[in-house]
């Protein structure tokens, strides 16, 4: 025991150096260029001014830059914009908008630019410009360096004897890139790796006679062993010969029975199948092609590896399904322990966990078959559970309709025909449903004031129904009861009650489409990002949003603008799996993805492009009925009050703003300027108001969470047709009876404490 102590504390420190290097894998923000402390201000910088910063050591790329800034404390923030300029030429080449908050003190603020990276020799200017359109003409006071180092700031051109500017480089990159750029933390578990690496080696040096010795007492015990045991075999084959001598047919001798392992290949397929048939409303069968192929393959390759280094097919099958759990498990776990999750901690315990693991396994090969065994046989049950979910898919979509039976179709049809006999395409006026995830109802809690935002929608003509609620809780089961105007479970087999897959294709299919659809509209579906509504299967159009643009399809042949084989390894399935897998900790920009083509349903960028499209939906020639869901003001807190925004998966913090209750309210806040400015960029194309419905799908607070927003645009007295105690199954029933006369009634106002 005591001979054996050395080689256990040199593997123990082995593993932390390794759990310490690991964690410097992932992905951190760090600083790159400081231009040093900040020891005085420039200011006070007036609205139509600006200041100008030489950048002399600019990084190799730009994203980041922080700043430190305050508003005049008695008018009020301060938009400003920031401009990266061409020295030479002044012409920007990347723009960004913050606002500046009114302090006494200055505070930090990061400006976030697309990447840009400078050509060789170029040399760049940081402008600060303080926007006119502050109500108040509130100045705005810059951090500086101590003057007279360095190259001096200036306010519109002229010279400025406060100092240069104080600005840092911000960067994201591996925790050793950070390391290497000075930064404490980092240095800290680079050190502490090393340290743990060394003293691991040097005990294991230092025991080296302690372990010859031991292995000349193992090889002297092991011959006597030998020698004793030849004997016994000696001694057991001459009576086996003299047994088989005396009979007069040979004797069947006994042969071990080959076990065969499966467990190895069906652990990674079980992870595969089981993402795609969670995700059979977005993925075809055949993206998920190439991605089992060469997960097969790779693990065929490990088997073999395995299989030579420790001989035994057992031990190579046991060690390949740990690696296979631990790789296809990490997002998952990553996912379940929310906003705890750290890939640097998990990968800094993960990685000693595995390899200790290992190590045991490879000590007790008797362990290894009995859990071989019994891995074979879970694997087996596990991979029947998504290859029927896949199954009854298949045959569920065999049909020509995806929902409708041939019932419902004739319903619809009922119930449009004399609005058809009525109304010509010229008379039909565009209808907009805009769904803002999560947005509560104001006074919901009872400390939440919205009532500037909604006054601002009552000046442009919306009513805002004062005591709107949902009908449940839940986005997945309220979007589907607000879409088919009806109740789960009542009436009808095509509203029962089921699951998460049912009411997803109630929202894939839905009946206020289909009616529209039929009464001439065409439909334009805006993709959100999450499952249930990032496509649709009865839209003529889908928009969907990447770094290239806007990227619109037709979702009967499911190809985009680019049309790409569904077959092919980078397809939007396998960068939709990579995030659930071990390679989570290295995908870069894209937050819970690494398609540089589509923005993940999390990616501030993609609220971005859903704002900026929304505010052209208005160009495309009518009548359109325009579907929009964003999944905003929703978590995570991607954007503070002022627009400046979060790339953390978590988002901003309570912390963040002092000046609004909570990190999710500054979002509000964010998001009521950009709703507004895309209400006006929609009206401004219409001589004649079109409908406009803006509706939260449920609410915030728990104890208020069938509490929403609710605004209507109902030209030509519409508005009488709502009510303020309104709830969604009765929004489009309400406008669709008075606009097309369909006659469908209002549906008694119920709402549901549970999910079913």
């Amino acid at each position: 025991m005591l001979r054996s102590r050395p080689r256990l504390i040199s593997a123990v420190l082995a593993l932390v150096g390794i759990g310490l290097f690991a964690s410097l894998l992932p992905q951190t923000s760090f600083v790159l260029r400081s231009s040093g402390e900040i020891t005085d201000a420039i200011g006070a910088v007036y609205p139509s001014f600006a200041v100008e910063q030489t950048i002399d050591d600019a990084p190799g790329v730009i994203s980041e830059v922080r700043i430190w800034a305050a508003a005049g404390f008695d008018r009020g923030e301060a938009p400003i914009a920031a401009s990266l300029l061409r020295a030479e030429s002044d012409e920007p080449v990347r723009q960004v908008k913050a606002r500046i908050q009114a302090s006494k003190l200055l505070a930090p603020y990061v400006l976030i630019f697309p990447p840009y990276r400078p050509a060789p020799g170029e040399k760049l200017v940081l402008q600060l410009w303080v926007s006119d359109d502050s109500e108040r003409d509130s100045y705005v006071i810059f951090g500086s360096r101590e003057p007279g180092s360095g190259i001096a700031a200036t306010i519109s051109s002229q010279s400025t004897y406060y100092g240069p500017l104080a600005y840092e480089f911000i960067w994201r990159g591996t925790g050793w890139q950070a390391a290497l750029e000075g930064s404490t933390q980092d240095l800290a578990r680079l050190a502490g790796g090393l340290a743990a690496a060394a003293l691991a080696t040097a005990i294991a040096v230092l025991s080296q006679p302690l372990v010859s010795r031991s292995l000349r007492n193992t090889t002297r015990k092991a011959r006597i062993a030998s020698v004793s045991t030849t004997g016994q075999v000696q001694a057991a084959l001459r009576r086996s010969l003299d047994y088989l001598r005396s009979r007069s047919t040979p004797a069947r001798t006994s042969v071990p029975r080959r076990a065969f392992y499966v467990f190895p290949w069906l652990i990674p397929a079980f992870a595969i199948l089981h993402y795609l048939s969670n995700n059979l409303l977005i993925f075809q069968l055949s993206e998920s092609i190439a991605v089992f192929a060469v997960t097969m393959a790779v693990v065929t390759v490990a088997f073999v590896a395995f299989r030579l280094v420790f001989k035994t097919a057992a031990l190579a099958a046991v060690l390949t399904g740990l690696v296979g759990i631990a790789f296809f498990s990490y997002g998952h776990i990553h996912l379940a322990l929310g906003d705890d999750a750290n890939d640097r901690y998990l990968l800094g315990l993960g990685v000693p966990i595995l390899l200790g693991l290992g190590a045991l396994v490879t000590r007790r090969p008797n362990f290894a078959r009995r859990a071989g065994t019994v891995l074979n046989f879970g694997s087996v049950v596990l991979i029947a559970v998504p290859l029927y979910q896949i199954a009854l898919h298949v045959y569920a979509t065999s049909s020509d309709h995806l929902n409708l039976d041939s019932r419902e179709l004739t319903a619809v049809e009922e119930i449009i025909a004399p609005a058809k006999t009525r109304l010509s395409p010229s008379e039909l006026r565009d209808v907009y449903y805009i769904i803002l995830d999560q947005y509560p109802r104001n006074g919901s809690p009872p400390e939440f004031d919205n009532s500037d935002f909604l006054q601002e929608l009552e000046t442009r003509g919306f009513r805002v129904a004062s005591q709107a609620r949902s009908n449940y809780l839940y986005s997945l089961r309220s979007m589907a009861s607000s879409l088919n105007m009806h109740y789960a479970g009542e009436d009808n087999r095509r509203y029962e009650v089921g699951t998460d897959r049912r009411l997803s294709d109630l929202v894939m299919d839905h009946r206020l489409g289909r009616i529209l659809k039929t009464l001439g509209y065409r439909y334009v579906h805006v993709s959100s990002g999450w499952s249930a509504t990032a496509t649709n299967q009865i839209a003529d159009l889908v928009v969907d949003f990447a770094p290239s643009g806007h990227v619109t399809y037709d979702p009967k042949t499911d190809q985009p603008s680019w049309s790409e084989p569904a077959t092919q390894l980078t397809n939007r399935f396998t960068l939709s799996l990579l995030p659930t897998t071990a390679v989570r900790p290295f995908l870069s920009a894209n937050l819970s993805g690494g398609d540089d083509r589509y923005y993940s349903r999390r990616h501030p960028y993609r609220y971005l492009a859903w704002l900026d499209f929304m505010k052209q939906v208005g160009d495309m020639k009518g009548p359109k009925f325009v579907f929009a869901h964003i999944v905003k003001p929703h978590g995570p807190t991607s954007f503070d009050r002022y627009g400046n925004i979060s790339f953390d998966r978590g988002g901003w913090t309570d912390e963040h703003d002092p000046t609004v209750d909570s990190a999710f309210y500054g979002q509000v806040i964010w998001l009521n300027g950009q709703m507004l400015d895309v209400i006006d960029a929609i009206l401004d194309n219409y001589e004649e108001p079109p409908i406009i419905v803006i509706a939260g799908d449920h609410g915030h607070d728990e104890s208020f969470l069938n509490d929403i927003l609710a605004a209507f645009l109902l030209p030509d007295g519409g508005d009488s047709a709502v009510y303020p105690s309104i709830t969604s199954v009765n929004h489009f029933r309400a406008i669709l009876d008075y606009y097309f006369g369909l006659d469908l009634g209002l549906l008694e106002d119920r709402i549901y404490d549970q999910p079913g």
